[in-house]
Parts: C-alpha cells; sequence; structure tokens
C-alpha cells in the first residue's frame, strides 16, 4: 500500500507580514511571504499532495529550526542558515539556479547574469529571473539577493519589491 506523504504547516509573524511554512519530511518544501493563507494553499495543495496538518512549530523538528532562524534573522540580524534541509520541487535549472542562490552571502547582492554565468548559462540571465520567481522557499533559497544588471530591484514574488527592499536593508543593504 502506498503511503501518503505528510505535511506540516505553520505561521510566523515577521516584520514583512505572516509567513506561511511548509515543511515535509526532508525539510521545507514552500514558504509564502505577504500570502494569505487561502492563496498559499491553493498554490501548493497540487504540489505536493497528501495530509496536511497545521502544527505548533515545536511539533516539528524543520519547522522550529525554521521559526528559530527566522527569529534570529529578523530580530537579531543573523543569517539564515544557507544549509537549512530544504526539499523544493522545480525543474534541473531551477534547481541548480536555486543551489547557486543559497551560496550569496547574507548582505551581498547578484545580478541575474552573474547567476547564470555561475551556473555555466551565461546566455540564461532571463531564465534565472524565471526560477527566482518559482523559487518555493525565498529567505532560505535567497532570491531577495539577486537585482538587475544596473544595480535596480527588479520583480520579487515574496510580497513585490516593497518587501525585497525591506529584506535587504535588514541585511545592510541600502
Amino acid at each position: 500500500m502506498k503511503r501518503i506523504p505528510e505535511y506540516r504547516h505553520t505561521a510566523y509573524r515577521s516584520p514583512v507580514g505572516t509567513i506561511h511554512l511548509l515543511a515535509g519530511e526532508r525539510g521545507l518544501v514552500a514558504l509564502s511571504l505577504a500570502e494569505k493563507w487561502d492563496d498559499f494553499e491553493k498554490r501548493y495543495r497540487r504540489r505536493y499532495q497528501g495530509s496536511w496538518v497545521e502544527v505548533n512549530p515545536d511539533a516539528d523538528n524543520n519547522l522550529r529550526t525554521a521559526v528559530h532562524a527566522l527569529d534570529g534573522y529578523f530580530h537579531g540580524g543573523v543569517p539564515l542558515p544557507n544549509d537549512f534541509p530544504l526539499d523544493p520541487v522545480g525543474t534541473p535549472f531551477q534547481r541548480n539556479v536555486w543551489n547557486q542562490l543559497r551560496k550569496v552571502p547574507h548582505g551581498k547582492t547578484v545580478t541575474y547574469a552573474q547567476v547564470a554565468e555561475k551556473i555555466g548559462s551565461p546566455r540564461a540571465a532571463r531564465a534565472v529571473g524565471g526560477a527566482c520567481g518559482a523559487n518555493p522557499i525565498p529567505l532560505f533559497i535567497p532570491c531577495h539577493r539577486v537585482i538587475g544588471a544596473d544595480g535596480n530591484l527588479c520583480g520579487f514574488g515574496g510580497g513585490g519589491v516593497s518587501v525585497k527592499r525591506k529584506l535587504l536593508a535588514l541585511e545592510g543593504i541600502k
């Protein structure tokens, strides 16, 4: 008999709005900034089919650790760990981009073209932008640290450019 996967979710109140977190057995699978619960659930329910259980973050090791890391990030200036267990669903190209983004240090930015160069696809800056837009775990996969070639802040699916600006300011980037 096929085992039904279980996903646990919780909400975290942050200075940039409510963050919804969804964890599976192998780590966080989704994180949503500035999105209503109904919209978050609608967007991810098909991708993560199984049992969804709302829990206190202390009831799940991945959620407890994520909430602790978010507390440090938002209230103590502590960088989010780049080795936190994540289990995002994406294409091989997207996963390659997301792995590269996890290497961008707290307080630093890169351009879409620089990320494309680092993954060995120097002409794929727009595709890198698409992978950033599809990122299911912003913050832990720090797509907010990716900026345009001219230094301007570009779109950010995690609440828009205003949230991106706040996140960068938290990291000391003006």
